[in-house]
């Protein structure tokens, strides 16, 4: 059962999100890549949410408070509920390795779509003032057309997620704020 963190600051404890569709949007307030897609993720969230989409942030560390949680949706005007996953259960569960990172599942939990939100940030140190490719509004589109046949994968670019196994090239944990630092594994 998962314990969803809702902007009034309360939990609600539900088994899955009530949704045929869900965006699991894994974030950290530290991370400024995190930061950057919070404008993308909200004109989704108004695009998508009334066809049926639940969008839920994930917090993926063992430190954060509930007033950072509350801070960090207040801050960035995040219009979905955050999902607190200090233990990684979810995290693994997924696989997710950094923030941001999506996943797009079915109401069955079959992930449809993983990856980017977008490529704006394309390398660690790489961005771009705007989007080419804007990956998770494709396979959202996808999905309703009845095109989104076979799952599809983008790679993530962000902040690592300490606890998570690493498959490539992560700004650091510590490098949360300092986007020019590189892990390799």
């Amino acid at each position: 059962m998962l314990a969803f963190f809702t902007l009034a600051g309360t939990l609600s404890g539900q088994s899955q999100p009530p949704a045929a569709v869900t965006v699991y949007v894994f974030l950290h307030p530290e991370c400024v890549i995190s930061r950057y897609v919070t404008g993308s993720l909200r004109e989704l969230h108004q695009q998508y949410s009334a066809q049926g989409v639940t969008f839920l942030g994930v917090l993926p560390d063992q430190d954060l408070s509930e007033a950072e949680l509350r801070a960090f949706a207040v801050r960035f005007h995040l219009p979905f509920d955050l999902i607190p996953d200090p233990g990684l259960q979810l995290t693994r569960k997924l696989g997710a390795q950094v923030t941001p990172e999506v996943f797009l599942t079915d109401a069955a939990g079959q992930v449809l779509y993983s990856g980017r939100v977008d490529d704006r940030y394309y390398k660690v140190g790489g961005m771009r003032p705007n989007a080419v490719s804007t990956d998770l509004a494709l396979a959202l589109g996808d999905f309703f057309a009845g095109q989104l046949t076979e799952p599809r994968k983008t790679q993530a670019v962000g902040c690592l997620i300490p606890g998570a196994r690493s498959s490539g090239t992560e700004i650091s944990s510590q490098g949360r704020d300092n986007a020019q630092k590189i892990v390799q594994p």
